[in-house]
């Protein structure tokens, strides 16, 4: 039972992806082909208002994950100097 519930939500999922492609599409055939700047508008609207919040979450992972990739670089070069330091 649970493995056709998981196949439930992938087929949804995936049948989701899909209309949101075919309307993405839509869309931009509408802006290259020079229809109305309000299409335009409500495309840019709905691409803020659905990934908005998903940038402002990915510039702050991304943060995070420099700053500790920094941290680990500074603790390797302070382990690294400790072994090799023969008074320490």
């Amino acid at each position: 039972m649970a493995i056709r519930w998981i196949q439930l939500e992938q087929s949804m999922s995936a049948s989701k992806h899909y209309k949101d492609k075919n309307s993405w599409q839509h869309q931009t055939v509408l802006i290259a082909s020079g229809k109305t700047s309000k299409s335009k508008k409500e495309l840019e609207k709905t691409l803020q208002n659905r990934y908005g919040d998903l940038l402002v979450e990915q510039e702050r992972i991304y943060n995070l994950m420099e700053k500790y990739r920094q941290e680990a670089k500074k603790t390797r070069r302070n382990c690294g100097k400790a072994a090799h330091d023969p008074a320490g």
